[in-house]
Order: structure tokens, then sequence, then C-alpha cells
């Protein structure tokens, strides 16, 4: 998954929860969404990055609105000579909810172009089970909410093991996110996810961090 970071001036990391919603109070995060593909392309484009299956990306509420989104992504894609399924786009709740049918159109529309796509913070929304089956897409992710706190028969294990058996149901794979201690680990492994995701198994790190460590 690729991941926006932003430095102080002094070089401190800004967390995403201070720059994040200043980006998008001011207009900017459509122009950082799209830098972040065309950087994502980029680094895919390399020939010793060939075995990389894909890398997700997330989207903005205001891409969304842009009528021709699939296009402006494609052009992305073949200007790098990639497949589009070396890309996925992930894409929250909270997007999702700001005109459902309007995302169902537009996502299909992409879909049918080959670009997948993955639902990312399940379960801190308020959107219907119901359209889960309704759009395209290929993983679940669950909130590290669900995570935090976990244990065999509390409420989050209840949640954890619906939502898994669910999503299996539909043809849906499901990534739990936030996994950052071997308790969780265990606890997380027992209601059968496809992905388990977190701290736990690495750390955002830069492109050339991820080379060093998981290209050798």
């Amino acid at each position: 998954e690729a991941l926006l970071r932003l430095n102080d001036y002094e070089g401190n990391p800004v967390h995403p929860s201070e720059f994040i919603p200043v980006a998008e109070a001011s207009g900017l995060i459509d122009e950082l969404s799209w830098i972040v593909l065309e950087e994502v392309c980029s680094f895919l484009e390399q020939e010793e990055h060939n075995n990389i299956e894909n890398i997700s990306v997330n989207l903005s509420m205001q891409q969304f609105a842009d009528a021709k989104i699939s296009e402006k992504i494609l052009d992305c894609v073949n200007r790098h000579h990639l497949t589009p399924d070396r890309l996925k786009m992930e894409v929250t709740e909270r997007v999702l909810l700001h005109d459902i049918e309007y995302m169902k159109k537009m996502m299909n529309k992409m879909d049918r172009a080959g670009i997948g796509f993955y639902l990312d913070d399940f379960g801190t929304g308020y959107s219907s089970l119901s359209h889960l089956k309704e759009l395209p897409a290929n993983v679940l992710k669950v909130d590290r909410s669900f995570v935090t706190g976990i244990h065999k028969g509390s409420y989050e294990y209840i949640f954890l093991e619906y939502i898994i058996k669910l999503a299996h149901s539909i043809g849906l794979k499901v990534c739990v996110e936030g996994v950052e201690t071997e308790e969780e680990f265990d606890i997380v492994k027992q209601t059968l996810p496809d992905y388990i995701q977190g701290y736990l198994f690495g750390r955002p790190v830069s492109a050339s961090g991820f080379e060093k460590l998981y290209l050798k």
C-alpha cells in the first residue's frame, strides 16, 4: 500500500491525522493523490520491480468527483507501460457514502477497465452491508479499531468472525488492519482472515527503504 507521508522543515515527521485534514479542507488532497498515483506507476515501471504483483493507492472524494477519473488512471498506467492489474484502488466507507449510487457507477466503469478495488477502513462508517455485493471490490479491509483490545469472545472478535464469514460468502477476501503485537496476531488469525496487516510485520518505509528490505 502506498502511503502519503510528510516531514516539517526540520525533517520531523508530521502525522497524517494532522496534514490530511488540512489538505482536504484546502482542496490540495486531489493534487496530492494524483502525485502519489504517478509516483507509484513510475516505481512499478522499473524493470527491477517487475516481481511486485501490485500496489494499492488511496482515492480521495475529490478524485471521484471527476467524471474522467477512470480515463486519468488508465492514462497514467499506459504512460508507464503497465497493465491495470498492477494497481489496486483503496476506497473508504466515507468516500462511498458521499453518493453511493454514483460511486457504484464509477467503480463499475473502472472495474470494466481492469482496475481493482479494496474497501478500506470497513466498520467505521454506516454503509449498508447490502452494498458489499453490489460493489466491484476484491478485498475488504477491516479497520484497526476492531483489533485494539481484542480477545476471544470480545465484541471485536465476534465482529471480525461475522464480517469475514459474510465477505467470504459473497466472494470477497478480507484483510485485518492494525495488528501490532504477537498477542493480537494470535487472536486475529483465529477469525480466519485472508490477510493481516500492521506494524507487527512492517512499518511505513520510503521507496528506497522498501527496496532494501523486500527486493533483495
